[in-house]
């Protein structure tokens, strides 16, 4: 009776040993997979800029054609409509705003709160091309805060920054 406890004593050692590493060996092949694939999502993924709009603005700027709203509905539905091309406009533009005390026959406070909507529509629509100008996009949200906040003595100095910003990228 001994030497058959034994036996399935042995047998049974042996049984989850090999279960052990067999089960061991197979994720040693899952961690393999798991570092391949981890590999793959830290590539890079290199987006091409557009260079054409997917939206009618007649050759000009989107604003002059959409509203801000609009133009966020059009690239809610995948639409191209801000280029990068569009900056300096755009940066011109918010310096002559900020800087114009007669909007008449518009409220500036209501047209800057609009504007800024226009310049995160801009972000939103072109940042994600151009992931190196980082620093750019930033200054131009900060501007666009102080759009908002009706702070517009400061708005030309962080827009000549944000130029400097573009240009040198």
């Amino acid at each position: 009776m001994r030497k058959v406890l034994s036996s399935i004593a042995v047998i049974s050692v042996l049984g989850i040993g090999g279960v052990l590493a067999f089960s061991s060996n197979g994720d040693t092949e899952k961690d393999a997979v798991n570092a391949s694939s981890d590999v793959q999502e830290k590539e890079e993924v290199i987006i091409e800029p557009p260079t054409e709009r997917t939206v009618d603005t007649k050759g000009d700027v989107p604003w002059k054609y959409l509203s801000a709203e609009s133009v966020e509905a059009e690239q809610n539905n995948g639409e191209i409509v801000y280029l990068f091309s569009d900056a300096e406009a755009l940066e011109d533009y918010t310096i002559q705003l900020s800087q114009n005390p007669d909007t008449s026959p518009y409220d500036k406070d209501t047209l800057s709160t609009s504007w800024a909507n226009h310049m995160t529509a801009f972000i939103d629509g072109v940042a994600k091309y151009y992931p190196d100008s980082e620093q750019y996009f930033a200054k131009l949200k900060e501007a666009k805060n102080a759009m908002e906040k009706f702070n517009y003595e400061i708005v030309p100095k962080l827009i000549e920054e944000a130029k400097t910003l573009r240009e040198s990228e």
